[in-house]
């Protein structure tokens, strides 16, 4: 939640702003953090598809390619592509990354609800 903070704080202070949730998980952890970085990066290995749920191949081939489309994009252009929209601190849309990408608004609005005022991130004021 505290990425999807600064997320919020980010957009509503009119900054050009995307938001991700990487879906498809592995069989041991399922989408746990980082595990996308081996899409992104093109990682192989025992370690990698022990991760991943597989080797890099199929469903989750054309998912690195996607990502990989939108990062470079990004990067050339300051904006990953139309499939991905921006996030605005009101909608929260929000590119759901997994075999089948979809976006979503808010796709976690009861977990928000229920940390609402439980910000844990440092004031400085």
């Amino acid at each position: 939640m505290l990425t999807r903070n600064f997320a919020t704080r980010h957009a509503a202070a009119g900054a050009p702003t995307w938001f991700y949730r990487f879906d498809l998980g592995g069989l041991l952890l399922g989408p746990t953090h980082g595990v996308e970085l081996a899409y992104l990066w093109g990682w192989r290995g025992l370690r990698t598809m022990l991760g991943t749920g597989g080797p890099m191949i199929g469903k989750r081939a054309r998912l690195a390619r996607r990502m990989r489309r939108a990062w470079i994009d990004f990067i050339r252009n300051g904006d990953p592509g139309p499939r991905w929209p921006r996030f605005q601190a009101d909608a929260q849309q929000i590119l759901l990354l997994d075999a089948e990408d979809s976006v979503a608004p808010d796709p976690d609005a009861e977990r928000r609800r229920l940390w609402a005022g439980r910000d844990v991130l440092v004031r400085t004021r």
